[in-house]
């Protein structure tokens, strides 16, 4: 197998790994069920905000980690030429490789919300890409299950 084989290889494989860990949590996302349905809307006032990192899914650190272990054990059999051992260690860092790689590239930061709803009760969202500040007026908006929070 060349070289142009095995950088393909590992660019399309990680490049799924990007894939399998891409989900909306941000304000101005929506899921395809979510399109065509009534949803609700509450009037709110933010509270408090922190920032908060989003772990990668399950998904995508078991697609991480299969990957490397898969380019790795090719790559490191072509090393060894035919090698078990080499396929082996090969697959054993690869693995490590790809799981790491899946959790850098899904990894993402939110905003943990503390909203207060007209009727004064107390209610937390998270969710990306808010810039929202303690003392806006926000729409928490229901969507398909899944509530986004944005300004007024």
């Amino acid at each position: 197998m060349n070289k142009h084989i095995i950088v393909s290889l590992l660019v399309l494989s990680f490049s799924g790994v990007a894939v399998a860990g891409n989900y909306d949590i941000s304000q101005d996302g929506n899921t395809r069920n979510g399109t065509l349905q009534q949803g609700r809307v509450e009037i709110a006032e933010v509270i408090d905000v922190r920032e908060v990192k989003i772990e990668p899914t399950y998904t995508a650190q078991i697609a991480g980690t299969g990957i490397g272990a898969t380019a790795g054990a090719v790559i490191g059999n072509q090393v060894v030429k035919g090698g078990f051992l080499g396929g082996a260690l090969g697959g054993m860092i690869g693995g490590v490789v790809g799981n790491v790689a899946a959790e850098k590239i899904t990894q993402a930061t939110a905003q943990e919300l503390i909203l207060k709803k007209e009727d004064g009760k107390l209610i937390t969202i998270t969710q990306a890409d808010s810039e929202l500040v303690s003392g806006d007026k926000v729409y928490i908006v229901e969507s398909a299950g899944k509530l986004r929070v944005r300004k007024q």
